[in-house]
């Protein structure tokens, strides 16, 4: 499932869900028929050699041709890795009465799909998950059994959307760095290209405070409106704040294993900042990246985005709100973080941020990535976040979660 972690003006880190451990995969709910893993073999195999011809061999109707003129679009997009699989360990055929009468006299599937997608040097796979609908006559036969993708987006309508790219709309222009490989639109090129610059020193930030990280190259998405970014990210809320967020998902076939994570950026609200602000954001987002493998599912927020605000450097942009605001007695629940005013959500950020500079304070750096590893460590355990937490704060920096608490409402004072 796709994590999104976006940088509103408070930045705000939707929280993650424990999955349940398992040493081997959990079982299908439903038996696939082969022909379809087939078939999505070669859809995969199409896009990663941007091969038209099998393309247009798996699928059908008005997706076969949007697909194509998607692949059209992509077409400077070295695709190291693409992969499509069905994913039935969840749920089985989706395809109700609604779908159903979508494709009259025909046979029709509508299964959950794991999207694996690896651009040129990029570190790690991007997942994403969606819905494909497949169709054939009752008959079958042919390529596949008669069956083709019909399309990938029948469940939009339940708030189950597909992975959607930038090459989905027109087509798509790259430019390379040293740690990133940056996907726009060729009308916005000349703009993005300089600010390439920018990107590159917030990852030397980012990287200088969390180093060694397997994530060395990140692919980074720039729409060229805001509204194109909302299409992306499958988002109907005001977007006008939004500046970047990262993206990565998890893996819960065998229990909880972070998938690589991709940058997106509202380009146009960016470069309304000045450059060292442009910097701060870019390094608070890439501390996200870096730290993801890390990262676990009973790691709050406010431990994430404490951590990415002394990092990143993005603290001064919160610190104000607290100016004779009263010391609350814990630290702040997930929710603070995505509800409310602006200044509320500032406020969450800013005790967020206070909370892991008495960490860094205490026991530096090391103590600091000691702890968010120990935390991050246990992936799926009993126990509630504030349990965990006491336990790994306990077990690695020899401190109790109260003395803690204590120390942050003496800072907020």
């Amino acid at each position: 499932m796709k994590r999104l972690v976006p940088l509103l003006a408070a930045l705000v880190l939707l929280p993650q869900a424990a999955f349940a451990q398992t040493e081997s995969p959990t079982p299908e709910i439903q038996q696939v028929p082969s022909a379809i893993t087939s078939l999505l073999d070669d859809y995969g195999r199409a896009w990663q050699t941007h091969d038209v011809t099998l393309l247009g061999k798996t699928t059908s109707g008005k997706f076969a041709r949007t697909d194509s003129r998607a692949l059209a679009n992509a077409g400077e997009v070295n695709f190291a890795e693409f992969k499509v699989r069905t994913l039935t360990q969840f749920s089985g055929n989706l395809a109700y009465s609604r779908i159903r009468s979508l494709y009259p006299h025909m046979d029709v599937r509508t299964y959950q799909i794991e999207q694996d997608t690896r651009i040129a040097y990029e570190s790690k796979s991007y997942e994403e998950d969606g819905a494909f609908t497949f169709i054939r006559p009752p008959s079958g036969g042919g390529d596949y059994d008669g069956w083709r993708i019909a399309s990938k987006n029948d469940l939009d309508v339940l708030g189950f959307f597909s992975p959607s790219n930038l090459w989905d709309s027109s087509p798509v222009s790259i430019l390379n760095g040293q740690h990133f490989i940056i996907l726009t639109h060729p009308v916005v090129t000349q703009e993005v290209r300089p600010w390439l610059a920018v990107a590159e020193k917030a990852f030397a930030r980012a990287s200088a405070f969390w180093p060694g990280s397997d994530v060395k190259t990140i692919v980074m998405e720039v729409p060229a409106t805001q509204a194109e970014l909302g299409a992306i990210t499958h988002d109907t809320a005001d977007l006008s704040n939004f500046v970047a967020f990262v993206s990565s998902g998890v893996s819960r076939e065998h229990g909880y294993a972070p998938t690589g994570p991709r940058m997106f950026v509202n380009i146009g609200h960016l470069l309304h900042y000045p450059e060292s602000a442009q910097i701060s954001v870019l390094a608070h987002e890439l501390i996200h990246a870096l730290t993801r493998n890390e990262s676990g599912p009973n790691t709050p927020t406010w431990v994430e985005e404490g951590l990415a605000d002394d990092g990143g450097g993005t603290e001064s942009l919160f610190s104000h709100v607290l100016r004779g605001a009263g010391a609350p007695t814990n630290f702040p629940p997930a929710e603070k973080f995505v509800t409310g005013g602006v200044s509320d959500i500032q406020a969450a950020y800013a005790e967020a941020d206070v909370a892991m500079q008495v960490l860094l304070d205490k026991f530096g750096r090391p103590g600091v990535v000691k702890f968010y590893r120990a935390l991050g460590a246990e992936r799926v355990v009993p126990g509630t976040e504030t349990y965990q937490v006491r336990k790994a704060l306990q077990d690695s920096l020899h401190w109790t979660y109260d003395d803690w608490v204590a120390a942050w409402r003496q800072r907020l004072r």
